[in-house]
């Protein structure tokens, strides 16, 4: 119930709250929705996702969130990623 209110009221201050979640599969759904929904406030975490530092799956779901947003800014990000050596990562930043 609380995931679906941050959709449809959009705070970048629950980014933080909120990227935890991605994680947890029975949360991952709902959670990128809402980061979604808030839209170029919250690329510089996302951009953080993209590092790796969270590992793979953080990564993927940062790169679907991105292409969820689809801003010019989001879709920079995603760029970034696709212009990497790392053959994973280009694949995911196209599938985004």
């Amino acid at each position: 119930m609380a995931l679906l209110s941050a959709k449809r009221r959009p705070n970048r201050g629950l980014v933080d709250a909120l990227l935890p979640l991605f994680l947890l599969p029975e949360l991952s759904h709902d959670a990128r929705e809402a980061v979604a929904a808030i839209g170029d406030p919250a690329l510089p975490e996302l951009e953080h996702l993209l590092g790796g530092g969270q590992g793979a799956r953080a990564q993927v779901l940062a790169v679907r969130t991105l292409g969820r947003i689809g801003t010019p800014r989001a879709m920079e990000a995603l760029m970034k990623l696709v212009r990497t050596d790392d053959r994973d990562c280009v694949t995911s930043g196209f599938r985004a």
